[in-house]
């Protein structure tokens, strides 16, 4: 039926519409007839050339005009269906070709495909007509989209929305966008469109036209005022070609909305502009207007936003603009405005914003501003009004900001500022504000910078005012202040800045130790009197203290030494006596050292010589002894003036040219000391010629040895078989005995390619694989194999230990994995039946084995195509770590673009990609398929080949068929792991496997996209909610019938221990869902002090347990855990008096500042997002997201000091140190209860209180109160969460709980009747009857008979030859440190030039620690024939480099290493290098320094060589070969064309490094590099210099980090250190790893951030200041990063980063800051380094700003 009514209506309709022009002629009927119009549209052609409809008229008869409407009824009742769906599909299809030319990473266009309907109304973000079913609208906001706009986009004729905001969009803007005549909104804001924009004045019926913030360039469009409907127009932040504003802009009369900021505007605004009268929106910023603005601006009467900032406009204000009433934002600063600001300007009665900062105004401002209430923000600095301030000002607005700095007022300080107690930036400097600072800012205490400094205002300023508790700066300075300073500035505990120099403040200094944050404190030039107090040593952040011209006495605190951070101290022109502390060489960071003008007596420490000043001042004391040498070369004779008992040595006075005293010596020192050289001298050549003797003997006999052993051994025919060849690729020793006998019985695999046996090395060397491969195609699987395997080194690559050739046998010689291959592991079972792989284990292997494979394809130099990917070949070791092995057919992708086919198809029967059946084109994503295979069998743990799946069917084809919905997926997903805990994480993989495996190759993710998405599906990791599980063994644990003794019956969930690790806890924690405890550290005794939390997750229905270690690292202070969140206080250095804030599990807290801050906390309390904190002064802190709460708290002043804090669901109490009662904050339900409590226990809508007399009470909502049989019960202890409250009773400590209806009313609420004793677990061993075995001595071996041939006489002669060497050995060591100690000290200084050249520092220790004192020859021998990357490293001859270097000549020298010079080369194959040339030794009498300085060249020139042998990495810079003999050490490296990175930040005038998308993509591959040293790397290596003159760009810009002179391999242990001499170079050098001489992998993470400062800053890493004084770049930025001022640091030389870079900038900002954190547990790792500088780096293309910048610029 439905099919009969279709065809009928269909034959009908098309009866009507053919019929009529044959039935109706014109001329017939034209005069009589009525016009029809009938729309005839042709088929389109294409989806891009869209023909433009035909419009024909015909007359129809009056007559049969009166038939039409039953003609019509007919067609309405059998509807067209034909043409409708025709028009819908061709739009559909005009979508599909608009998805096709964009990119949509986050697949918000999944939906946009072919349909059974065929209409795209369906389709995500699509809207369409409900009557005729075509699209109206598209809207896709912010959806990462990327690609350009498609042509077919014109298709779509009753389009009348199209938005596509805030995505990255390229290209240009298709001019077919005018055939859709319906459009009324065109929004393509924050895209990066570029070229001319098409002439849009077809379109008559836009209203809305926003392509702001996007790259068109060309004029201006003109075309624009033809657009009358227009209610919105924007156009700024473009490239458009400088011009002037078109007149015909004035057309658009209905205009609201006006955005052309940074247009490239210039002249005059033309008055055509003042008739939109209906704008209430104008923004012309950031443009070159100039001229005069009109008075006509004032017919805009419905402006409520104007912004003409950073223009050239001049002039005087017009008074008409003072009649726009509705005006709420005003912005016209940064101009050349002149003259008085209207006084009718006061009546802009609605203002919220107003600036007029950086203009010429003058005279009074208007008094009308006093009246304002909606005031918020108003900035006017920088002009020169004058006049007293208004009077009123501020009394009746919501006051937020004001800056009047640098102005001229006058007359008393504004009082009502802070009416509203709303204040936050108070700056006032540079006027001629004059009497006291009035009392109403005691109330002030919102404020967080305040400056009033060049003023003339005196008085006293009153004590509550100095308690500022959100101040980070305090300004006074330079005016006439009195008075003392109050004790409550104690609890400004955000204070970073205190600046009150000069005025007249006296009195004694405060305590100031709780100030945790303060970096600098200015109290020079007041009337200060008594003693520094010695609690200045807590001011950890401090880096400049100036304290000079006060009346001080007493002496430098020693304390002052524990600052670890100061740059400069001032303590001149005092009264302060005593010596000058010791302690004061511990600041390492000090520069400059003013301690002149006192009356300071004793020596000048000598230890000072270690800091790194640049000036030093101790004249006008009573200073005596001997002025050391350095600090007079930094001083200056003027320096030591006035101190008549100081003297210098005569070596000093040479050098300095000085004037000072000469220091006197003993008479006839020197002579005594020459007699005892000789008599010396003549000792020793006697020992010497002695020990000569015995050595020649004993030589002569083991010769005589030597000879009969040899014949021995030819006599019994066990003279070694060498006829097979041997090279090898690691360290690891070989012989051609341990591999040639090969027994079947040792056999552990066969396959296509040969047998592989395993093989116990001989003299416990332990266990290899060696594989033999088949004859025939043998040889050529060796070459390819060694080839490949010979040249990577990764810790999930198979390590090829060495390859063996006999004739026609081949083998290769691998590392042994024990587990086997993943496929038999996926396979097996362990005896209970349970698999071998859980599922986290599978995910590790997963992971392992995608790093090894990204590795090869984009690490890898060159990158390389495995093409047999597949679960055999990716091997497990003993601790299943995933090895990618068996690389015969694998092949350089250089070498496969070149060539296109293939002999053979590489790979195997259900791994090979689609795309090989019909072409032999290999790349990457042949891999990528590969893999997907293999995580489809791990996630479903199939095979990939079954006959389940049907008949020429895989693995790939029978999962598809099983994603309909969930439970169809779930259904495929390996039951034997698929527990509730991991099913959602499994599906992440799945989907990744999906996306591997697809069809089209370009469709599939690269092989680092796999690891991002599989990171993110990490089921390992502990977070809140059910998706968890354990990385080490996930089991199912059943309930236990009664695991804690209840009486009350229940049941419990048995937490499973580690049998080997210690089980006693210090704290259990518990929230919903999951519970926490905290190890101690293992022993007292131990020098491991870490403590360590872990953590499990229940499953939903709580028999499922997940463990996952969170932390490890410095002790706690307290444990918390709410009912989400688990924080803790963490101590800060050896003692607990300073701990920090910490938190798991709590995304705001991850991505807040709160970390990097400290409170003084001395106890906390968790809450629903927040935390509240009780510091050791009695203030309540509370930090969050949950503003019901914080911001609440109660000010800490008078009585509002407090001693515990609770935190409940939403709302929070604290307790009273002065009278124990109860304040209480937030959403807290019932009445509070009066009294004195001691503790107190939180709920969700309910609170409960312990009084001192153990009774509880108890409040909340619905009458919340404690159970009636329980009010006689005492309790010592009560907790709570949620709806659940429990208490310890004091009588027998048994456990109640109350609250909750699962409690038993009838056992009276008891749990636990068992004790139940509250506070920390003891840890006493209660039964100890296995005591420790006591070692058994070993046996001593008895003699060897025969084999001594010394007689009585020659063992006399040895023992008296062996103590005479020793004494000479003592005595050569003795003089030489006599003589050469002033040049080689603890640790060397290489002075490498100038100070913005940073000096390289390596302790002696460092050298020893990397080698020992090997002998270079057996170093270099072992090296090459144990791993130097095979073949591949070339020995050159050194003629052929002296001829490329012309004699290491000058003209050839580009730079300095770490032992040695560094020179340009270009060899005769025309290869350009770069030649490391180590220094040559020179004749000495410091015959010790000499031979410490060679051995210290040695063991670099061959770390550098072991190193670079052992690395493949693109971003490591590649060693090509080197030379070496007796004199020369020479190293041979690629030739990086474009400098260092320190050359292009400090160097290079024109540096292509002039963009923040290049510095962080700079970054991101420096980063890279390390991670693969400190990761991946076999073995890990620590660089220990890493800078930005070790970072090198080659002529395509890639980064490569050298220089390895200073390297070591680090522990396995990735928690354990190297304890060694610092080594590094001044400014980079980990200041942990030089204080505590621990080296770790943390201590490259602080160089590295180092460097990402340098690329933010463009400032070296030690640089001057802007008063000519040393600086660290991290004391100098970091302070601006974590306070979120990053723009006061960014290199000037780079434009200002756009509203989108801002965020990539500041994201590597503030990773910065924790890069260079004081202790190294705080740094991040370099793999997470890497991963936020990849989405940095994916900010550029991601996250485009949708809103132009506007001007909020502060006063100094």
């Amino acid at each position: 039926m439905q099919s009969g009514t279709m065809t009928c209506g269909l034959f009908l309709h098309s009866c009507f519409f053919t019929l009529l022009p044959n039935w109706f002629k014109f001329k017939e009927w034209h005069r009589h007839g009525v016009a029809v119009v009938v729309a005839k549209f042709k088929a389109p052609s294409s989806l891009i050339d869209h023909s433009t409809p035909t419009t024909t008229y015909y007359y129809i008869p009056m007559a049969l005009y009166l038939l039409l409407p039953t003609v019509f009824l007919l067609c309405l009742l059998f509807p067209p269906c034909m043409p409708l769906t025709v028009g819908t599909e061709t739009e559909a299809e005009a979508l599909l070709e608009l998805k096709r030319q964009l990119k949509d990473p986050l697949n918000v266009l999944d939906s946009w495909k072919e349909t059974a309907d065929r209409s795209p109304c369906n389709f995500f973000g699509v809207a369409c007509d409900r009557i005729s079913g075509k699209v109206i609208g598209v809207s896709l906001d912010n959806k990462s989209l990327s690609g350009e706009i498609s042509p077919a986009i014109g298709v779509l004729d009753s389009l009348a929305t199209l938005s596509l905001p805030c995505n990255n969009i390229t290209g240009k803007l298709p001019a077919q966008v005018t055939r859709c005549a319906n459009l009324k909104t065109l929004n393509l804001t924050g895209n990066k469109m570029v070229g001319a924009i098409p002439d849009l004045s077809a379109l008559g019926k836009l209203e809305i036209l926003d392509l702001s913030t996007n790259s068109f360039s060309a004029a201006f469009p003109s075309w624009v005022g033809n657009l009358t409907a227009l209610n919105s127009l924007g156009l700024g932040e473009n490239e458009f070609d400088e011009g002037e504003i078109p007149e015909g802009l004035g057309n658009l009369t209905n205009l609201t909305w006006l955005h052309l900021g940074n247009s490239q505007f210039r002249g005059e605004i033309p008055e055509s502009v003042y008739k939109m009268k209906a704008l209430e929106t104008l923004d012309m910023s950031k443009n070159k207007l100039s001229g005069k603005l009109s008075n006509s601006i004032s017919q805009l009467q419905k402006l409520n936003k104007i912004e003409l900032f950073q223009n050239n406009l001049t002039g005087e204000i017009p008074p008409g603009l003072a009649n726009l009433t509705l005006l709420r934002e005003f912005d016209f600063s940064s101009n050349k405005f002149y003259g008085k600001l209207p006084s009718e300007m006061g009546n802009l009665k609605n203002l919220v914003v107003f600036q007029l900062f950086r203009n010429n105004f003058s005279g009074e401002f208007p008094a009308g501003f006093g009246d304002m209430k909606h005031l918020v923000a108003i900035s006017i600095y920088e002009n020169r009004f004058s006049g007293e301030f208004p009077t009123n000002f501020g009394r009746f607005s919501p006051l937020e900001s004001i800056d009047i700095s640098e102005n001229q007022f006058s007359g008393g300080f504004p009082r009502f500022l802070c009416e509203k107690g709303r204040l936050q930036f108070l700056l006032a400097l540079g006027n001629n504000f004059s009497g006291e600072l009035p009392d109403s800012y005691v109330r002030c205490k919102s404020l967080e910078r305040l400056r009033v400094n060049q003023n003339r205002l005196s008085g006293k300023i009153p004590a509550e005012f100095w308690s500022l508790p959100y101040a980070t700066m305090i300004d006074f300075s330079d005016n006439d202040f009195s008075g003392e300073i109050s004790p409550s500035i104690g609890f400004s505990t955000s204070l970073n800045q205190l600046i009150l120099k000069n005025n007249g403040f006296s009195g004694y200094l405060p305590q100031l130790g709780n100030l945790s944050n303060l970096e600098r404190l200015y109290l020079s030039g007041n009337k200060f009197s008594g003693e520094i107090p010695s609690e200045i040593g807590a001011l950890k952040q401090l880096s400049s203290l100036h304290l000079e011209h006060n009346s001080l006495t007493g002496s430098v605190p020693s304390e002052l030494g524990y600052c670890v951070k100061l740059v400069d101290v001032n303590l001149a022109s005092n009264s302060i006596t005593g010596n000058i502390p010791r302690t004061l060489s511990l600041i390492s960071s000090l520069n400059s050292l003013n301690l002149s003008q006192n009356s300071l007596t004793g020596l000048i420490p000598e230890t000072l010589v270690k800091l790194k000043l640049s000036s030093i001042d101790l004249s006008g004391n009573q200073l005596s002894g001997r002025v050391p040498s350095d600090l007079l070369t930094i001083g200056g004779d003027k320096a030591f003036d006035g101190n008549k008992g100081l003297c210098i040595d005569q070596y000093s006075r040479t050098r300095t040219n000085s004037g000072m005293n000469m220091c006197t010596e003993k008479p006839n020192k020197k002579k005594v000391l020459e007699n005892k050289l000789v008599l010396f001298s003549i000792i020793a050549l006697a020992l010497v010629a002695v020990f000569a003797g015995l050595l020649l003997v004993s030589h002569k006999n083991f010769k005589l040895g030597e000879a009969v052993d040899r014949e021995n051994n030819l006599e019994a025919g066990k003279e070694k078989d060498l006829k097979w060849k041997l090279a090898s690729f690691h360290q690891l020793e070989i012989d051609a005995d341990d591999i040639c006998d090969l027994k079947e019985e040792n056999l552990i695999g066969s396959g296509s390619t040969g047998k592989v046996y395993r093989i116990d090395l001989k003299k416990g060397r332990g266990t290899v694989a060696v594989k033999q491969l088949w004859k025939g195609d043998g040889m050529k699987l060796l070459t390819a194999e060694m080839d490949i395997l010979g040249k990577i080194r990764h810790r999930n690559i198979l390590k090829l230990y060495a390859c063996s050739a006999n004739g026609g046998s081949s083998v290769l010689v691998f590392e042994y994995m024990a587990n086997g291959n993943l496929f038999q592991a996926l396979h097996r079972d362990i005896k209970s039946g349970e698999p071998e792989l859980d599922w986290c284990q599978r995910y590790t292997i997963a992971l392992g084995a995608a790093r090894g494979i990204a590795y090869l394809h984009h690490d890898c130099s060159p990158a390389i195509i495995h093409r047999d990917i597949k679960s055999t070949n990716i091997l497990l070791d003993d601790d299943y770590e995933a090895k990618v092995a068996d690389f015969g057919v694998a092949k350089i992708a250089e070498s496969s673009q070149k060539r296109c086919d293939y002999s053979s198809l590489a790979g195997t029967h259900g791994y090979i990609a689609p795309e090989l059946a019909y072409t032999a084109k290999v790349n990457e994503k042949c891999d990528v398929y590969s893999f997907g295979v293999v995580l489809l069998e791990l996630v479903t743990g199939r095979r990939p080949v079954e006959e389940d799946y049907g008949e020429g069917k895989d693995i790939v084809y029978w999962v598809s068929t099983h994603l309909s919905d969930r439970e169809a997926v779930v259904k495929i997903l390996d039951d034997k792991v698929a527990h509730e805990c991991v099913e959602d994480d499994m599906i992440k993989v799945l989907k990744v496997a999906v996306l591997c495996t697809t069809k089209l190759p370009s469709l599939r993710p690269t092989m680092r996209d796999v690891i991002k998405m599989l990171t993110a599906a990490d089921p390992c990791t502990f977070r809140s909610g059910n998706n968890t599980c354990n990385d080490e063994n996930v089991k199912d644990f059943s309930p236990s019938t009664d695991e804690f003794g209840s009486n009350g019956g229940g049941g419990g969930v048995q937490i499973p221990l580690d049998k080997n690790a210690s089980s006693s806890f210090t704290a259990l924690v518990a929230g919903d869902g999951f519970l926490c405890a905290l190890r101690p550290p293992p022993s007292s005794s131990s020098s491991n002090t870490n403590s360590t939390l872990s953590c499990w997750r229940f499953s939903a229905n709580g028999t499922h347990l997940s463990h996952k270690r969170i932390y490890r690292g410095p002790p706690f202070t307290q444990l918390v855990a709410g009912n989400s969140h688990v924080c803790g206080l963490i101590q800060n250095g050896t003692t607990s008096t300073s701990s920090r804030l910490q938190c798991w599990q709590w995304h705001w807290f991850r991505n807040s500042t709160i970390s990097r801050h400290e409170y003084g906390f001395s106890s906390i309390a968790v809450g629903e997002k927040f935390v509240c904190g009780v510091s050791q002064i009695g203030k309540v802190t509370c930090l969050g997201s949950n503003y019901i709460v914080v911001g609440k708290e109660p000010r800490a002043s008078g009585k509002n000091v407090y001693k515990a804090v609770s935190a409940g669901f939403g709302h929070a109490c604290a307790i009273s140190s002065v009278d124990n009662s109860l304040d209480c904050w937030g959403e807290m339900k019932g009445e509070k209860p009066q009294g004195r409590f001691t503790s107190l226990a939180l709920g969700e809508n309910r609170s409960c209180a312990l009084r001192p007399n153990g009774t509880v009470v108890c409040w909340g909502e619905n009458n919340f109160s404690l159970p009636e049989t329980l009010k006689g019960t005492y309790f010592t202890a009560i907790e709570a969460k949620r709806s659940v409250f429990c208490g310890v009773s004091s009588s027998n400590f048994s456990l109640y709980c109350w609250g909750n209806p699962i409690f038993d009313v009838s056992n009276n609420f008891m749990v636990f009747g068992r004790d139940v004793k509250p506070g920390p677990c003891t840890g006493e061993c209660l039964s100890c009857s296995n005591p420790l075995p006591v070692p058994v001595p070993l046996p001593s071996l008895p003699p060897e008979s025969g084999s001594s041939k010394w007689s009585k006489k020659m063992i006399a002669f040895l023992v008296v030859g062996c103590v005479g060497f020793l004494a000479l050995v003592v005595s050569v060591c003795f003089f030489d440190f006599k003589y050469c100690k002033t040049r080689v000290g603890g640790s060397r200084v290489h002075d490498s030039g100038p100070l913005d050249e940073q000096p390289q520092l390596q302790a002696e220790k460092g050298a020893a620690a990397t080698a020992g004192p090997p002998v270079l020859e057996k170093r270099l021998s072992h090296l090459v024939s144990m791993g130097a990357n095979g073949a591949s490293l070339e020995e050159f001859p050194l003629q052929l480099l002296l001829e490329a270097t012309s004699n290491f000549s000058e003209e050839h020298k580009i730079g300095t290493g770490s032992y040695g010079s560094v020179y340009y080369a270009t060899l005769d194959d025309g290869r350009q290098v770069a030649i490391k040339r180590a220094e040559t030794s020179v004749s000495s009498s410091h015959v010790g320094s000499c031979t410490k300085r060679q051995q210290d060249q040695d063991n670099a020139f061959v770390n550098e060589l072991e190193s670079l042998s052992r690395l493949n990495h693109k971003n490591l810079v590649r060693l090509l070969g080197f030379f070496e003999d007796a004199k020369e050490r020479i190293l041979v490296y690629e030739y990086m064309n474009n400098g260092s990175l320190h050359d292009h930040l400090h160097k290079l005038p024109h540096s292509t490094l002039l963009s923040w998308a290049k510095r962080i993509k700079v970054a991101l591959d420096a980063a890279r590099g390390i991670e693969y040293l400190h990761e991946y790397a076999v073995p890990p290596i620590i660089h220990r210099d890493i800078k930005s003159s070790n970072i090198l760009l080659d002529d395509t810009l890639l980064v490569k980090v050298s220089d390895f002179g200073l390297s070591l391999m680090r522990p396995e242990d990735e928690e354990s250190h190297l304890s060694l001499g610092a080594a590094g170079t001044f400014g980079y050098i980990d200041p942990e790893y030089y204080r505590l001489q621990h080296l770790t992998t943390k201590s490259d993470v602080y160089s590295f951030g180092v460097v990402l400062l340098e690329l933010l800053s463009g400032y070296n890493a030690i640089h001057r200041n802007e008063n000519g004084m040393p600086r660290n770049i991290v004391d100098f930025a970091v302070p601006y990063i974590v306070s979120d001022k990053i723009h006061r640091i960014l290199d000037p030389r780079i434009a200002a980063p756009t509203p989108f870079e801002i965020e990539a900038v500041a994201y590597v900002g503030y990773l910065a800051a924790d890069c260079v954190s004081l202790q190294g547990c705080d740094r991040p790792s370099m793999t997470y380094i890497v991963s936020i500088l990849e989405t940095a780096s994916a900010y550029f293309l991601e996250n485009p700003s949708c809103s132009p910048s506007s001007s909020t610029t502060e006063s100094t």
